[in-house]
């Protein structure tokens, strides 16, 4: 279980080493496309995004699931599939 996850908790985490989100510069009331989806898609999932300024830029999102889906998570690796 990652580091701050609850039990039936899933959590994403997205990462680049560039020279960071501006800290002047709130994410959940940007006007890109890209942060709208991430701020609403994280509202429907009932989760919340963190915004980690630390060597980069790190965004971490953690939601609720159904403990059988943790579980399922935890003993099978993700795989990218085509649509």
């Amino acid at each position: 279980m990652p580091r701050g996850a609850q039990p039936n908790q899933m959590e994403v985490e997205v990462s680049d080493d560039g020279i960071g989100f501006p800290s002047n510069l709130d994410f959940t009331k940007t006007s890109t496309l890209g942060m709208q989806l991430v701020v609403s898609l994280t509202k429907q999932l009932r989760g919340r995004v963190e915004l980690i300024r630390k060597a980069g830029t790190t965004f971490r999102i953690r939601f609720p699931v159904a403990a059988d889906a943790a579980e399922r998570s935890l003993m099978s690796p993700a795989i990218a599939r085509p649509l």
